[in-house]
């Protein structure tokens, strides 16, 4: 099980307070490689889950893209829609984080603010991992 899954309620509040100040962000989603939702903001579960398995068979395409194309490891993903933006950070080989965006959104900002929320949720796991080692 991933350790995210274990802080759902930390990552769940780091979403929010990253949504509520990213005007441009309509949504943030944490899943895992097997397409799961761990954490999200949004209201409708249809729309995470599908959401989720899309990132789900895009982490196999990026894993397939690393190796044979020798991209040298992924930053982010992006994907423009008419409507919409769906931005891609991988927070770890198990768990990608997702913001769905206006169309008007502006990249760099969106990516940034991605970036910066992984680094918070990567502080997390890490917090965990030490609380753990302690407790042994």
């Amino acid at each position: 099980m991933s350790v995210l899954a274990h802080l759902a309620h930390p990552a769940s509040e780091l979403l929010l307070r990253r949504l509520v100040s990213a005007h441009d962000v309509r949504g943030l989603l944490i899943a895992d490689r097997n397409g799961l939702p761990l954490v999200s903001t949004f209201a409708t579960g249809g729309f995470e889950e599908a959401l989720a398995a899309f990132a789900g068979g895009l982490a196999s395409q990026v894993a397939f893209a690393n190796a044979e194309l020798h991209l040298g490891g992924l930053t982010y993903q992006h994907l423009m829609g008419r409507d919409r933006q769906f931005f891609f950070v991988p927070l770890s080989t198990d768990e990608v984080l997702i913001a769905v965006t206006d169309v008007t959104a502006v990249t760099a900002n969106v990516v940034a603010m991605l970036l910066g929320t992984a680094v918070e949720m990567m502080n997390l796991v890490l917090a965990k991992h030490a609380e753990v080692a302690e407790e042994s």
